[in-house]
C-alpha cells in the first residue's frame, strides 16, 4: 500500500519483492535442513529487483508520526526531527503532514508548536482523524456511537465472499440492509453492532446464524466487539469519565445528526462535492471521484436523488491513473459542513 500525498489518496499497488524479501523467503525453508532454492523466475528478474523492500515510514501517510515527533521533540522543527530517522520520509511528504495536522487544528499556523486538540488527540489509540472524531462525539454527546464506528476501523471488515461465485454480490445486499434508509456506511456499523450484540445475548446459536445470514465472519465479528470493549475503557480512563459523565457523553447516540456533526468535524476535509449539472463527484486535488463498490451510495442514478451533494469519507484509495475510490462514505448535508466542516475546502475543476 502506496501513499499519495499530492492526492492525499492510497494505492494498492503490485509491485516485485526486493532481493532481501527473496533471500529471506528461501532461509525460511532452510530453517529445517539444507537444500536448494528454486525461484520460478530468471536471474535477470532478480538483479532488477530493488535490494531492499521501501520502509513503511516512505510509503504511508506521516500525519501520526509527525504528531509523535513534535510530542518527542518539542522544541525541534517536526522536518529536522524526522531527517535523524535510519531511513528519512520525503521532505515534501513530512511538510505536507504539517499542513494536514495545522488544518485539523492539532498543531498552531505560526511555530507550528502543538495544540491542546492535539495532546488530547495523541492520547487516543487512533489516527489522527478518528481521534478528532472521538472528541468531537464527547461535545455533541454520541461518545458510545462514536466508540463503535472507531472500533470498525481498527478491525479487518467482517463481511466475507462466498465459495459460490454466483453469489458473490450476496455480501453487498447484507451490508446494504444495514444502511437502509441512512445514506451512510459509518452509522450503518452501528446497526450491525447492535443487532450482533442482541444475538450475542440470546444464545450461540444466534450468532452463528445471524452471522450466516449477513455473510459475517464470527471472528472478524468478535474482534469487533472487543474493540469497542477495549477503546470505551480507554476512553473512560483518558477523559476520567465516570458512569454520570459517560450517560451524559452518549447523550445523543441515537441522534444521527449529531453523530455526521462530530464525523464532518474529525473527518474534514476528506469532503466531496456532487455536481448535479456534471453527474460528476469531485474532492480536492480530484476533479473526478467515485464512491466504492461497498458504499450505500453507489451509483450515480442515486447520486442525483440524494438530499445532499456532500459526502465525506475514510479514505480515498487511486483506482487508475484518472479515478480514486472513497471508502466508507456519508451523506451529510451543507449545515453539517458549515457548523463543523473547519476552514477553507477548494474543490477540483
Amino acid at each position: 500500500k502506496i501513499y499519495d500525498g499530492k492526492t492525499n489518496a492510497s494505492e494498492l499497488a503490485t509491485v516485485p519483492i526486493s532481493q532481501a524479501d527473496a533471500q529471506q523467503r528461501a532461509g525460511r525453508a532452510g530453517r529445517l535442513r539444507d537444500g536448494i532454492c528454486y525461484r520460478l523466475y530468471s536471474s535477470d528478474t532478480f538483479a532488477k529487483m530493488s535490494l531492499y523492500t521501501i520502509p513503511e515510514i516512505q510509503r504511508h501517510t506521516l500525519d501520526e508520526i509527525c504528531l509523535l515527533a513534535k510530542i518527542a521533540a518539542p522544541e525541534q522543527s517536526i522536518p529536522k526531527f524526522l531527517l535523524q530517522a535510519l531511513d528519512a520520509p520525503q521532505p515534501e511528504a513530512v511538510n505536507q503532514a504539517c499542513s494536514r495536522l495545522k488544518l485539523l487544528g492539532v498543531l498552531h499556523d505560526g511555530d507550528e508548536s502543538i495544540t491542546m486538540l492535539g495532546r488530547i488527540i495523541a492520547e487516543l489509540p487512533l489516527s489522527v482523524q478518528m481521534a478528532k472524531c472521538m472528541v468531537y462525539a464527547i461535545y455533541y454527546r454520541c461518545l458510545g456511537s462514536m466508540t463503535i464506528i472507531a472500533a470498525y476501523h481498527s478491525v479487518r471488515d467482517p463481511f466475507v465472499l462466498p465459495v459460490d461465485r454466483r453469489r458473490s454480490f450476496k455480501p453487498q445486499e447484507a451490508r446494504l440492509k444495514f444502511t437502509e434508509g441512512i445514506n451512510s456506511d459509518l452509522i450503518g456499523m452501528i446497526s450491525l453492532f447492535k443487532q450482533y450484540t442482541e444475538a450475542s445475548r440470546r444464545s450461540n446459536n444466534e450468532v452463528a446464524e445471524f452471522c450466516e445470514r449477513y455473510y459475517l465472519c464470527p471472528k472478524s465479528m468478535a474482534m469487533f466487539v472487543s474493540a469497542v470493549v477495549t477503546l470505551r475503557e480507554s476512553i473512560s480512563r483518558i477523559f476520567k469519565l465516570d458512569q454520570t459523565t459517560k450517560r451524559q457523553a452518549s447523550a445523543n447516540n441515537r441522534d444521527n445528526n449529531m453523530i455526521r456533526l462530530a464525523l464532518t468535524a474529525g473527518l474534514y476535509p476528506n469532503l466531496a462535492y456532487y455536481d448535479q449539472n456534471k453527474n460528476e463527484l469531485m474532492s480536492e486535488c480530484d476533479p473526478n471521484v467515485l464512491v466504492s463498490r461497498t458504499s450505500c451510495l453507489l451509483g450515480k442514478k442515486k447520486m442525483r436523488t440524494l438530499s445532499s451533494e456532500w459526502v465525506l469519507y475514510v479514505e480515498k484509495s487511486r483506482v487508475s491513473e484518472s479515478k480514486s475510490s472513497l471508502e466508507q462514505t456519508s451523506l451529510v448535508s451543507t449545515l453539517h459542513v458549515a457548523i463543523a466542516g473547519g476552514k477553507v475546502l477548494k474543490m477540483a475543476q
